[in-house]
């Protein structure tokens, strides 16, 4: 019997993000395409034996969306879904990028989780400024935020991002190499960014988030918020 080869984790973390951005682009064009490569990044995962559900993990965000939903109808429910969704994938992605400081010996040197959620709650912040939306179909309303909420959030992560930057810069005139890392940082932000600020269509960006987790998972997690 024949093995199933499966890429160098190097070459995943490589891949994850262009399969995310392609599904981007796809779903831009086509909500079919961007669920059509959300499929074939479930099989992948799956193959791989990267994803493990806990249903309990999903009872806390399930019961507060009905909630919500009871209080202020369907739009913002979903809207509620929208928010656990980015938080919950920023989560994930700050998990990872401080995991891979720590195996390449340099917990220090890594991004801080508080660096992660930055772009994150940007795109929060553009997407209640720009609301109501459309997801998967379905109307998605937010809290209006004022113009000064995204100019504010986006100036904070320029400056994160830059202090950031000029670290790395500094390490690489050092010598000092950590390049799994600081992918994985570069595409964290690219692909929030990209996903839900400069992306018309919020549930493209939603489906290539999903598809950047599934293709990106290196180790199986046990709560469901955190898929794989």
């Amino acid at each position: 019997m024949t093995a199933l080869a499966f890429p160098h984790r190097r070459d995943v973390a490589i891949a994850a993000p262009l399969a995310a951005a392609v599904t981007l682009a796809a779903g831009l064009a086509s909500p079919a395409l961007a669920a059509l490569c959300a499929a074939a990044a479930l099989s992948f995962a799956l193959a791989r034996g990267a994803l493990a559900f806990d249903l309990r993990g999903v009872a806390g965000p399930a019961l507060a969306m009905l909630i919500v939903g009871v209080a202020w109808g369907l739009g913002a429910a979903v809207g509620a879904f929208f928010v656990w969704r980015v938080l919950a994938d920023a989560g994930w992605s700050a998990q990872e990028g401080q995991r891979l400081a720590r195996v390449a010996g340099r917990a220090e040197r890594g991004l801080k989780r508080a660096h992660y959620f930055a772009t994150p709650v940007l795109a929060l912040a553009v997407a209640a400024y720009t609301a109501p939306h459309l997801l998967l179909g379905l109307p998605l309303d937010l809290p209006h935020a004022p113009l000064i909420a995204p100019l504010v959030f986006g100036f904070a992560a320029a400056a994160m991002l830059f202090d950031w930057g000029m670290r790395r810069l500094t390490d690489w005139r050092l010598g000092v190499r950590d390049g799994g890392t600081v992918r994985h940082a570069a595409a964290h932000h690219v692909l929030f960014l990209a996903a839900y600020v400069a992306s018309p269509d919020l549930s493209a960006g939603v489906m290539a988030m999903i598809v950047w987790r599934l293709a990106r998972g290196e180790t199986r997690y046990a709560n469901f918020t955190a898929v794989p």
